[in-house]
C-alpha cells in the first residue's frame, strides 16, 4: 500500500484539513488500525477511533493519540508519531501476549491545527462538549468561501451536520490546567552609558541593564 501523505517535498510536510492529501493520510491510518486488529469508527468531523476491545469492554477505555493535519512546511514527525506510535505500541503489547482488561483506544484527532478554517484544537473542543463550536462550524468558511460542512463532505463526513454528537457524554472528574509556564526568547537592544563602578557616581549613571532587571521584577511581582 503506497500513499503520499504530504503536499510538499520531504522532509517538510503540509497536510491541510479535508484536502486530498489529508484524505489519503486518513485512509492510510485506518488501514494500519485494521491491520493491527483494531475496531475502527469515525464521527461527524472525521475523528478516527481504533479500539482494541478489552476483556471487560463495559469499562471506560484507556485512550491515547494525536493528529495528522500539519501546518505548511512542518516537521514530518510532528504529531504524526502520536498516532502511529500509539498503533505500534498496541502491536508491541499484542506481540508480548498482553491481554487488556479495559479497552485500549487510539484516537486520530481532526484539525488540531488552525490551517484552513482558523479554528485550532477543533476535535478536542468538540470532545469536551463545546455546543458553541458545534454551531459555529455550520456557518464557518475557509479562504475560498468553502464551508466547513462542504469540505467535510468532500472527505466523506458531516452527512448530518450534527457536530454536537462528537462530544463525550460522560460526566467524570478531571484535572484541569489553569496556568502553565510559557517560556519565550526575544532579542532586544538597550542603550545606556557605561562607567567604572568606582568613578561614576550613581546620579550620573544610565545603566540600561539594571533598569531592565528592575522593570521585569516589578512587572512579575504585580502580575502575580
Amino acid at each position: 500500500m503506497n500513499f503520499q501523505l504530504s503536499d510538499t517535498h520531504a522532509p517538510s510536510v503540509t497536510r491541510i484539513l479535508y484536502r486530498e492529501k489529508d484524505v489519503q493520510a486518513r485512509v492510510f491510518v485506518k488501514s494500519l488500525m485494521i491491520i493491527s486488529g483494531l475496531s475502527v469508527r469515525e464521527d461527524a468531523v472525521g475523528n478516527i477511533f481504533g479500539r482494541w476491545v478489552g476483556s471487560e469492554p463495559e469499562l471506560p477505555p484507556v485512550s491515547t493519540g494525536s493528529h495528522i493535519d500539519a501546518i505548511p512546511y512542518s516537521g514530518k514527525y510532528d504529531e504524526v508519531v502520536g498516532v502511529l506510535g500509539a498503533i505500534e505500541a498496541i502491536n508491541v503489547l499484542k506481540r508480548s501476549g498482553f491481554k487488556p482488561k479495559r479497552s485500549l483506544e487510539v484516537i486520530m484527532f481532526t484539525s488540531e491545527e488552525p490551517t484552513r478554517f482558523g479554528i485550532s484544537c477543533l476535535r478536542s473542543r468538540l470532545l469536551a462538549g463545546s455546543e458553541e463550536l458545534a454551531q459555529l462550524l455550520k456557518r464557518t468558511v475557509d479562504g475560498q468561501n468553502i464551508s466547513f460542512s462542504d469540505a467535510a463532505k468532500f472527505a466523506g463526513y458531516a452527512n448530518n451536520e450534527d457536530f454536537s454528537q462528537c462530544g463525550f457524554k460522560k460526566t467524570i472528574s478531571i484535572g484541569v490546567v489553569t496556568a502553565i509556564a510559557a517560556p519565550a526568547s526575544s532579542k532586544v537592544d538597550f542603550e545606556g552609558n557605561g562607567g567604572h563602578a568606582g568613578a561614576v557616581l550613581m546620579p550620573k549613571r544610565n545603566d540600561a541593564a539594571a533598569e531592565l532587571a528592575l522593570a521585569v521584577e516589578k512587572h512579575v511581582l504585580e502580575s502575580g
